[in-house]
């Protein structure tokens, strides 16, 4: 689901401020993506965000945990079986956007 995000398009800048993560997830109740423990998980998007720029944060809590970027848009699933709350970010040229979300990390699927 979006998060906070800002865009300029023809000399006009819009921000669109959204709750943390935490509480648009108990707001929107978003089903859970199914993974194994420690499976690798890859963003993508349509249009490529500036190298270097996607940030990855885990969120137990209100507690922010960054998690380690590989290949530009790639990191590694808790191995513990659970739910759990990330953020994905990335940066343009026109601004920046997120999306949070949930995943289920399940030894059976």
């Amino acid at each position: 689901m979006p998060a906070s995000s800002c865009w300029s398009y023809n000399n006009e800048a819009i921000c669109k401020d959204t709750a943390a993560p935490p509480e648009l997830v108990a707001e929107h109740k978003p089903a859970p993506l199914q993974v194994k423990p420690g499976a690798t998980l890859t963003v993508t998007f349509a249009q490529q965000p500036t190298a270097n720029t996607v940030k990855v944060t885990q969120w137990d809590g209100v507690k922010e945990v960054e998690q380690a970027v590989e290949n530009g848009n790639q990191w590694k699933a808790p191995e513990q079986p659970g739910w759990y709350l990330f953020d994905v970010r990335g940066q343009w040229t026109q601004g920046d956007a997120g999306h949070a979300f949930v995943i289920e990390v399940k030894d059976n699927i």
